[in-house]
């Protein structure tokens, strides 16, 4: 027959554990909290034994027992004392006294402990009943022992609580985080240590009035921890801003822990604020370095000291094209060219070991499709705790594009320099070329003129050969002495108020003779609003004379007719010269004031010339700070526009 066995504690754990570990040795068990409702659960149905804890609200284990042994029903019954709280001799002797069959301290292992109960319940019966040594009438002398044990107990009970009152204060206060409880009904602190003090957060004062400085408790993205201990009945972890007594701001983890009644609401709250402004700074900073490493266009690696690729970004994924996935723990070397490799990482190691970072090193990578790119590295070598290096992080910058750009600057540089130096050649040898020509031609001009003897018809026609040739010569090394001086920055423009219409009719005058021989028809068309510019007037001319003169030299056989126009367009004049020409072809617009260009070969033989008065012509408009531009339709002719500024810029013509 299986026994049942009473268990009297107020302590749940250990009424707990005392169940399971008499249900497990096949005995039944019936429970309570207090003596009280131990004994209207026995006298309702007996059990075969009573086990009861001492310390209990309601009735405790000695008033228990002494009205267990007074109830006829339930005297015979053995009471077992087990107990753990302020045991002495003299509790156990007055246990003993009441009429209690064992008196057993706690803890005890569980096997002992069953051993000892099943032992009391097979020698117990009728014969080995335990009697109380307070025979049933002698009340006064029960009480007074009983009140002996119970100010005893309670006195050890005062002062260890006492005691226990005092670490905890001394614990509480020695905390350096603020640490407070708060009524869960008003918000109210009701206890404060120190640390929560220097903020203001005292007894009486509101928590979020003095952390939040708010006037209603937090709400929306703040959540308040007392609302949330409250709705969950769990202890809470939140984020919050509070204010310290000065008014500035810091970051702190809120923990707030539930305190129930014995009803199982929450009434008070134990809360404690960690300051973490400095985490969530650090938090900052590696986010925004993730970022930064992240999104940086250059290849940023971290490699270990077995070679092997240990961090891989998304720059490094698109510099070199192989993904996280594939690279992740492979040699860093599958990217270096195989007879760079041993060299680069031995520099990598000494430089390292001895600098703890390098910067500009240039080398090459093999990208994922084979391609080579040349690139700059900086290296920089990680170290732990104990300063020993555990690998190195490289930054690696693709410099094609500047590579490239430096190649085109230095061919930029040399063309420059070989232009300039033919521009100072040409120059040169040009003067020195015009001196003999200008002696030439004015000799051919005395033969011409009879001054040294009279001449032949044939003689004359050669004369006059001469003259011709050698004007043409004298024109061509004008031309060029005038590109070399521009080019070598050696002109420099004369600005003055000059009236263009007069200097349209005095350009127009030197080309006349031309115009007529070639049969065309010169017209102007005068804006009266633009009188007067700013500009090097020997220079206007010399681009308008330019272009009158290659408009009137590529009309067409049976003559034509040039038009100049000017026109006022706010601060800017615009000149254009018109013909009715033969017209240039789209194709060749794009070579049309490139030095020494003549469009096409029979153009050369037919109409002469240079190739030089346009690309002179756009050198001196652009000296002005202008511009010149060009329609044309082939077969039909052209209209030659330059822009100048009506006021010089003193810099540009400098």
């Amino acid at each position: 027959m299986i026994s049942r066995v009473l268990i009297v504690d107020d302590t749940r754990n250990d009424r707990y554990l005392l169940e399971k570990v008499l249900k497990e040795y096949g005995y039944q068990v019936i429970s309570a909290e207090n003596g009280a409702e131990a004994l209207e659960l026995a006298r309702k149905e007996p059990p075969d034994m009573i086990v009861s804890d001492i310390m209990m609200p309601i009735m405790d284990g000695f008033a228990l027992c002494r009205a267990w042994k007074k109830d006829e029903l339930l005297k015979t019954i053995p009471f077992i004392f087990y107990t753990a709280t302020y045991t002495t001799p003299a509790d156990e002797d007055f246990a003993l006294s009441l009429g209690a069959k064992e008196f057993i301290i706690k803890p005890q292992e569980p096997k002992a402990l069953i051993q000892k109960l099943r032992q009391i319940l097979e020698e117990y019966g009728e014969k080995n009943s335990v009697v109380s040594r307070f025979p049933l009438g002698e009340e006064m002398e029960f009480f007074r022992n009983y009140s002996k044990v119970l100010f005893r107990k309670l006195e050890k009970k005062v002062t260890d609580l006492q005691n226990q009152k005092e670490f905890l204060n001394n614990i509480f206060e020695s905390l350096t985080s603020p640490f407070y409880v708060i009524d869960a009904n008003n918000y109210s602190v009701l206890m404060a240590n120190s640390a929560a003090s220097m903020n203001q957060l005292t007894r009486g004062s509101k928590c979020f009035a003095l952390a939040h400085k708010l006037k209603i408790p937090c709400s929306g993205e703040h959540i308040c921890p007392l609302e949330e201990v409250k709705k969950t009945r769990k202890p809470v972890t939140v984020e919050h801003i509070h204010y310290d007594k000065e008014g500035n701001t810091c970051n702190v983890a809120v923990h707030g822990y539930p305190i129930f009644n014995k009803e199982g609401k929450v009434v008070q709250m134990i809360e404690y604020c960690l300051d973490i402004t400095e985490h969530k700074r650090a938090e900052k900073e590696i986010r925004l370095l993730a970022s930064i490493v992240k999104n940086i266009p250059d290849s940023v690696c971290t490699i270990g000291l077995d070679g092997n690729i240990i961090t891989w970004n998304e720059g490094a994924e698109r510099m070199l094209g192989y993904n996280k996935v594939e690279i992740l723990g492979k040699p860093i070397t599958i990217t270096i060219p195989e007879d760079l490799a041993e060299k680069e990482l031995a520099y990598y190691v000494n430089v390292l070991n001895e600098e703890g970072f390098f910067t500009g090193y240039e080398s090459v990578r093999i990208t994922r499709d084979g391609r080579i790119i040349p690139v700059e590295i900086t290296g920089v070598a990680l170290k732990d705790d104990k300063q020993n290096i555990t690998g190195y992080t490289s930054i690696i910058r693709d410099i094609t594009d500047h590579k490239k750009a430096e190649e085109t600057r230095l061919e930029n540089l040399r063309l420059e320099t070989a232009d300039k130096a033919k521009s100072e050649f040409l120059a040169s040898m040009s003067h020195e070329l015009r001196t003999p020509l200008n002696a030439s031609i004015g000799f051919s001009e005395i033969l011409k003129q009879g001054m040294a003897g009279e001449l032949n018809e044939k003689q004359r026609h050669y004369v006059e050969n001469i003259i011709t040739s050698n004007q043409f010569l004298l024109a061509l090394i004008n031309d060029i002495l005038d590109l070399s001086k521009i080019e070598a920055g050696k002109i420099e423009l004369v600005p003055e108020k000059m009236s263009v219409p007069l200097s349209i009719q005095e350009t127009l005058s030197l080309i006349k003779e031309k115009a007529m021989n070639h049969n065309v028809l010169l017209k102007t068309e005068i804006d009266p609003q633009l009188e007067f510019i700013e500009a090097d007037k020997q220079r206007f001319k010399q681009i308008l004379f330019n272009l009158l003169s290659n408009a009137v030299k590529f009309s067409k056989d049976e003559g034509g007719a040039v038009t100049i126009t000017t026109k006022k367009e706010g601060d800017t004049a615009k000149v254009s010269v018109s013909d009715t020409g033969i017209g240039i072809r789209k194709e060749n617009l794009c070579r049309l004031f490139q030095k020494f260009e003549q469009l096409e070969s029979g153009i050369t033989r037919k109409y002469g010339g240079t190739g030089l008065g346009l690309a002179i012509s756009q050198q001196l408009v652009e000296a002005h700070g202008g511009t010149i531009t060009v329609e044309s339709r082939y077969g039909e002719g052209s209209i030659f526009t330059f822009l100048l500024p009506i006021k010089a810029n003193k810099e540009e013509n400098k």
